[in-house]
């Protein structure tokens, strides 16, 4: 990844919220790609940024929420589904609500124990995948978004995703991706590098769609209800 860790001037300001970083609002170290999406260790080149404590302490039980709902979506890791319901016992961050346990049937004609989740609400996921945005914009370009910006972000419906992935890749042909857990692709406008669509791959299937500029008129339908498997 381009301006890696280490190689970009931190800016003065939070990368969040714009406020300057001072005394009186001192700076924490904040992962631009949450950590707590990965393994332990998470991966060593996850970029991180300053930010000011509120912005930081208010994007940790959202990052928590999607966690939960994104794994047991997506993740066909046993150990990763009971670790979400571990980390809900242990913290106030809910665990997906779980509409009904049936069976799910694999690529390969199977029927397998699974349970319908609801997504992550719109909230969510709009200002989780804000902060990922500006972060990884300030990583790639070497300064900030302008706090004025509007940027979208939404949880793609399967056929959305695969369109908008296909014309994306074909645009750009640059894929950044950290632990096979999170991927993304950038498209930024050459003229005004504030017209960007980001696609975000989440533990290997789901894909978040971030649009900012003039491209945040786009308008797709969130994806609401997933099949997870295995079955708790």
């Amino acid at each position: 990844m381009p301006n890696a860790e280490g190689s970009l001037r931190d800016p003065t300001d939070c990368y969040l919220c714009g406020a300057l970083l001072s005394d009186e609002r001192p700076a924490t170290r904040s992962h631009v790609i949450p950590r707590r999406w990965f393994g332990t260790p998470p991966p060593a080149n996850l970029p991180t940024l300053p930010a000011c404590f509120e912005c930081n302490n208010r994007l940790s039980a959202r990052e928590e929420r999607l966690r939960n709902a994104l794994v047991r979506m997506f993740s066909h890791d046993p150990t990763a589904h009971r670790d979400v319901f571990d980390r809900a016992a242990r913290a106030p961050h809910r665990a997906p609500r779980e509409i009904g346990a049936g069976y799910n049937e694999t690529p390969g004609g199977l029927l397998a124990p699974a349970t319908v989740i609801a997504l992550p609400g719109g909230e969510d996921v709009e200002q989780v995948f804000r902060g990922i945005t500006r972060g990884l914009f300030y990583k790639l370009l070497g300064r900030l978004m302008p706090q004025d910006v509007s940027i979208r972000s939404v949880l793609l419906q399967k056929d959305d995703a695969d369109r908008l992935s296909e014309k994306t890749i074909t645009l750009t042909g640059a894929v950044f991706t950290f632990d096979n857990q999170f991927s993304f692709v950038p498209v930024i406008h050459a003229q005004n590098p504030h017209d960007t669509v980001w696609l975000y791959l989440v533990f290997n299937a789901g894909v978040v769609a971030s649009f900012s500029g003039e491209a945040a008129q786009l308008q797709f339908a969130p994806a609401r209800l997933a099949v997870a498997h295995p079955h708790r």
